[in-house]
């Protein structure tokens, strides 16, 4: 059975650019010295591999394309805290997108819950 996740997965896999880790570490390293057009970089080159993870991790693809941006807001902020000696730049980015995931999902269930209060 076919979900809108698979059709979100199957198009983000379309479009994914072979990228190595290595280019990966350079791109980081450029965006965290504030180089825009190194982030433009790896948001075209990345994004579609992280937006499928998302679309795993989250109910809606609407959801998943605000975490994304959230993810890349992160990157543009955090990017100068990468240390190519404690991880791989893959590993770094998901798990950056993890934790942006799970920021979005507690907002989300906390609106949920304050929906269903009555004063």
């Amino acid at each position: 059975m076919s979900t809108a996740n698979d059709a979100d997965w199957s198009r983000s896999r379309e479009r994914l650019v072979q990228v190595s880790e290595k280019d990966l570490e350079a791109l980081l390293h450029d965006v965290g010295r504030g180089d825009r057009a190194a982030l433009k970089h790896l948001y075209e080159a990345y994004s579609p591999r992280l937006f499928a993870i998302l679309c795993r991790l989250v109910a809606s693809q609407v959801l998943a394309e605000d975490v994304l941006r959230d993810v890349f807001i992160a990157v543009w902020q955090e990017a100068w805290r990468f240390d190519a000696t404690k991880c791989v730049a893959s590993a770094w980015l998901i798990a950056l997108t993890r934790r942006q995931c799970i920021v979005a999902l507690k907002a989300e269930s906390v609106l949920a819950r304050s929906d269903r209060v009555s004063f």
